[in-house]
C-alpha cells in the first residue's frame, strides 16, 4: 500500500478538520499513525472516503505522521 511519511522537527498538535481531494480514483481507506519519538502513540483508521473527504479528529501530539491509502477503488468515468 501507498505510505506517505512526515517528519517534523518538534512536536505538533493536530485538531483538524484536514480536507483530502483525490480526484476520480479515491482510496476506501485510510490509516493515519502518529508517533513522538519513535513510539506509536496512535493509529485512526477511516474506511469510508470519497472524492473529497474531511477527516476531523484531533490527533495527539506527535512529530512523525505516516499516512496509508489502502483499499483502492477502480478509476471510473
Amino acid at each position: 500500500d501507498p505510505l506517505v511519511t512526515i517528519v517534523l522537527e518538534a512536536r505538533y498538535k493536530c485538531f483538524g478538520p484536514l480536507h483530502w481531494e483525490f480526484g476520480g480514483n479515491h482510496p476506501s481507506g485510510m490509516v493515519f499513525r502518529s508517533y513522538l519519538g519513535e513510539e506509536l502513540v496512535e493509529e485512526y483508521k477511516i474506511s469510508s472516503l470519497s472524492e473529497v473527504t474531511v477527516v476531523n479528529h484531533e490527533f495527539p501530539e506527535f512529530d512523525k505522521l505516516q499516512i496509508e491509502f489502502s483499499k483502492g477503488v477502480p478509476l471510473t468515468g
